[in-house]
């Protein structure tokens, strides 16, 4: 945002000299730096937050602006689309109901958690269905412990693992790779349940290419010298061993130009 150094560097002064001290039998104890930055209630704390909301705002224009997230378009003729709304620290993220959005924002949300350090509370977090045609105009809710736990099976989808006996997705569904252009090379289980980013875990913090679609990966290569292969440093001996691990379950890998993506 442009912020001139001086004045971040009184910010971070701020943030990073603040003590407290807490009352035990009534007797404060001897102050102490908080591990999390601010305090509690101090002043600066929601304009700050706000400045790192503004990161989530620029992630959703982006994926909108590339079409990689479709809004939820509200009015007939000439309608507006609205992929989300934030006041204070509440976000409301709207969209049409399909998978390549819920993939979308699960990649936005795995990025802002990974830049600001913040995380999504699930366990706060609710989905809603809004009708779109006349008799389907009442809205529906999964609200409650319900609605919790779908929020967290997207969650598990996210981390790519799940909590016991709340795998649904895993359990049921699969990913069936058509041309590749629809799933991510790293973090969707197309190869088999374990994405290649946990199987693979080291290269995975490696690889420069942690975005980079199955269809991207193929064609630029992921054969033994192929230029899909981009690290942030050479590999080390062991490392190499992984790369040929992974590039030997890739071998036997073939797309289907004329077939799309799915969920089976």
């Amino acid at each position: 945002m442009a912020f001139p150094t001086l004045w971040r560097k009184w910010i971070r002064e701020c943030v990073g000299t603040a003590t407290a001290s807490v009352l035990v039998n009534g007797n404060p104890t001897d102050e102490f730096p908080p591990e999390r930055g601010l305090r509690q209630g101090d002043p600066l704390s929601p304009f700050l937050f706000l400045l790192a909301a503004e990161g989530l705002n620029v992630l959703m224009e982006a994926i909108v602006t590339h079409n990689f997230f479709t809004g939820f378009r509200i009015g007939e003729s000439d309608s507006t689309s609205v992929s989300h709304l934030q006041f204070a620290d509440d976000t409301l993220l709207l969209g049409e109901k399909s998978w390549a959005n819920v993939r979308a924002l699960r990649a936005t949300l795995v990025l802002f958690e990974t830049m600001s350090g913040l995380k999504v509370n699930f366990n706060k977090s609710m989905l809603s269905v809004g009708g779109s045609v006349w008799g389907r105009g009442r809205e529906i809710r999964v609200g409650g412990r319900r609605g919790s736990l779908w929020w967290r099976e997207i969650a598990s989808i996210r981390e790519g693992g799940g909590e016991s006996g709340g795998r649904w997705f895993g359990d049921h569904v699969v990913r069936r790779v058509g041309d590749g252009s629809d799933t991510l090379f790293w973090t969707d289980s197309w190869l088999d349940e374990t994405p290649l980013c946990e199987r693979f875990g080291r290269l995975f913090a490696l690889a420069e290419t942690k975005s980079h679609t199955v269809a991207e990966m193929f064609f630029l290569g992921w054969g033994l010298d192929g230029a899909a292969w981009v690290w942030r440093r050479q590999l080390r001996a062991w490392e190499e061993d992984l790369l040929g691990e992974c590039q030997s379950l890739l071998s036997v890998i073939s797309l289907q130009v004329q077939t799309s993506d799915r969920w089976q």
